[in-house]
C-alpha cells in the first residue's frame, strides 16, 4: 500500500487505497458530497475522483460556478477529462431545470460509466425554496439509484443542509493549524455501506493533484540499496537526502542542527534522518559518533548502517554509544558508556568522539545525539547535563569542521536553552497518523515525511499545499 494516495494514478493504486472511498464510489447508484470552505479543494477532489471512476468513458461535469475557459486555465487536465460534450455550463440556468439537465446528462450517456460531478449544488440550491429543494435532492437521489450513476455534488454551505441526510457518503475538507503549521485535512464523516478505518488524513494539492497521506507501518527494507554520498555542502555536512538540504541548508558545520520531535512520533521516522545523515558522512570518510534515541535495538542499527557503507568505515570510524554498564556486553563499534555521574558519561562520550575522529580520514566528526536518555537518567542534575552538550559545542565551534545533529524531545526540560545554542532547527509532529517535519530556523512550509517506496533508506518529503 503507497502511503502517499495520488487519486490521479494507476487504477490499481489512487483512490482503491483511500480507505474505501473508491470501493464506495465503485458501486452504481452511491451519491457523494464534498464540503468546504472556497480553496480546500473540493474541485481537484471532485475531478480526481471522476477520472478515476470514468477512466476513458469520460464523466459530466455541471458547473455553476466557473466558464469552460476559465476551468482549463486552473486545470487544463479537467477540461480534457470531461471532453467536449462532458462539460455543461448553468452559470446562467435557474434552479427549475437543473434536475431535468442531469437526467438529460445520464440518461443521454451511451457508455456503460456514469459519473456526474455538480459544482456547486450550493449555487442551485439556494434559489429554491425548502419544500423544492427537498423534492428535488430527492429526485436526484432517486435518479443515481435507477440509473446507477454515481453523483458527486460539491458544496461550500458550512451548516448541515437536508442533502447531507439523503447522501450515501459524505467528504469534509479543511484548511488547520496544528502546531503553528498551516496543513490541509479531510474527514470521512459517511460512506454508508463501507467500513472507516481512518476518518481523518492529511492531504496536499501539490502540482495540482489530490494526494491523500495513509498510514503505512509496512516498510521493506530488503529493497534498501547504497546511494551515491552527496558532498558536504559549503558551510554544512549532507543529511545524505538532496530534498531535507535544499529544506533545511544541511547540518552546519561549526554548529548544531536540533530536530525537535512530538513523543507520539514514531522512532521509524527519525531514524530516516539520523541513519542516513551517519551513512553519507561516513561514505564521504568523516567520522561519526551516535547516541541513539531511547530502546533503539543495536541490531536493528548495525543492519540499516553496515550494508551501505565500507567495513573499514563502520569498524573504525564509527561509533555508537550503548548506555549498558557493562561494556564487555557490546562489541565496537558499540561501546558501553553506562556512568554514575553526568560527568563521567559526558567524558567518555569525548572520549568516543576523538577515538573514530583519529580514525576517520578527514578528521571530522558528524555526532548524532538523543539527549532524552541522558536527561531521564541524570533527571536532578539537567544543568550539569546541558554544561556538557554546551562543551561539546564549544569543542565543535572551535574545530568548525564538526557538526552536532541532537534529537531533542519536545517534552526535554532543556529544549528552550538548547534551541537557542541551535543555529538551525525543525519540528517533527503527528498528525491524523501521517508524520510532518516543518522548519523552524530557517522557517519552512509543512512537508509530511516517509519513507521511500523504492529504496526505504531514503526520506520522501510531500509539500502540504
Amino acid at each position: 500500500m503507497k502511503s502517499a494516495t495520488d487519486l490521479q494514478s494507476d487504477p490499481n493504486q489512487g483512490s482503491a487505497k483511500l480507505d474505501g472511498l473508491a470501493e464506495f464510489l465503485q458501486t452504481g447508484g452511491n451519491t457523494l458530497l464534498i464540503k468546504g470552505d472556497a480553496g480546500t479543494g473540493k474541485t481537484t477532489l471532485a475531478l480526481q475522483l471522476m477520472k478515476r471512476l470514468a477512466g476513458k468513458d469520460g464523466g459530466v461535469y455541471i458547473s455553476a460556478r466557473v466558464s469552460k475557459e476559465k476551468l482549463r486555465k486552473h486545470n487544463a487536465a479537467a477540461v480534457e477529462l470531461v471532453g467536449e460534450d462532458g462539460f455543461v455550463d448553468l452559470r446562467l440556468g435557474n434552479s427549475s431545470f437543473i434536475v431535468s439537465v442531469m437526467i438529460k446528462a445520464i440518461k443521454g450517456r451511451e457508455k456503460k460509466t456514469k459519473v456526474i460531478v455538480v459544482d456547486t449544488w450550493d449555487a442551485f440550491a439556494k434559489e429554491m425554496e425548502e419544500k423544492e429543494r427537498m423534492k428535488a435532492e430527492k429526485s436526484l437521489m432517486a435518479l443515481a439509484d435507477t440509473t446507477e450513476a454515481r453523483i458527486i455534488f460539491v458544496s461550500e454551505e458550512p451548516d448541515r443542509t437536508s442533502m447531507e441526510y439523503l447522501v450515501d457518503g459524505i467528504v469534509v475538507l479543511r484548511r488547520i493549524e496544528d502546531s503553528g503549521a498551516l496543513l490541509r485535512e479531510f474527514e470521512l464523516t459517511k460512506l454508508r455501506g463501507t467500513p472507516i478505518a481512518q476518518h481523518k488524513h492529511l492531504f496536499t494539492l501539490e502540482a495540482g493533484n489530490f494526494t491523500a497521506f495513509e498510514y503505512n507501518t509496512r516498510r521493506d527494507f530488503t529493497r534498501a540499496h547504497a546511494v551515491k554520498p552527496l558532498n558536504d555542502l559549503r558551510d554544512a555536512y549532507s543529511f545524505g537526502s538532496l530534498k531535507l538540504d535544499d529544506l533545511f541548508g544541511g547540518i552546519p558545520k561549526g554548529s548544531t542542527f536540533a530536530l525537535v520531535y512530538d513523543g507520539n512520533v514514531h522512532y521509524a521516522s527519525l531514524r530516516i534522518v539520523e541513519l542516513l545523515s551517519i551513512i553519507n558522512a561516513l561514505n564521504l570518510g568523516h567520522g561519526a559518533f551516535l547516541l541513539p534515541l531511547p530502546a533503539s535495538p543495536l541490531q536493528e542499527i548495525s543492519e540499516r548502517i553496515r550494508p551501505f557503507v565500507s567495513r573499514e568505515a563502520f569498524n573504525n570510524s564509527f561509533a555508537v554509544a550503548s548506555m549498558e554498564r557493562d561494556s564487555d556486553r557490546v562489541k565496537p563499534p558499540f561501546y558501553g558508556i553506562g556512568a554514575d555521574t553526568d560527568h563521567e558519561l559526558s567524558g567518555r562520550i569525548t572520549e568516543l568522539i576523538e577515538k573514530v575522529r583519529k580514525n576517520s580520514k578527514t578528521g571530522n566528526v558528524l555526532t548524532v545525539e538523543s539527549i532524552v536518555q541522558v536527561e531521564s537518567t541524570f533527571a536532578s542534575s539537567s544543568n550539569t547535563v546541558l554544561e556538557g552538550l554546551s562543551a561539546r559545542i564549544s569543542k565543535i565551534q572551535a574545530t568548525s569542521n564538526d557538526a552536532l545533529l541532537v534529537m531533542l524531545h519536545s517534552d526535554a526540560q532543556m529544549k528552550s536553552r538548547f534551541l537557542a545554542m541551535s543555529r538551525r532547527y525543525a519540528r517533527i509532529f503527528m498528525k491524523d497518523r501521517a508524520t510532518v517535519i516543518v522548519g523552524e530556523k530557517p522557517s519552512t512550509e509543512p512537508y509530511v515525511l516517509e519513507h521511500d517506496d523504492l529504496n526505504p533508506l531514503l526520506p520522501r518529503l510531500t509539500r502540504i499545499v
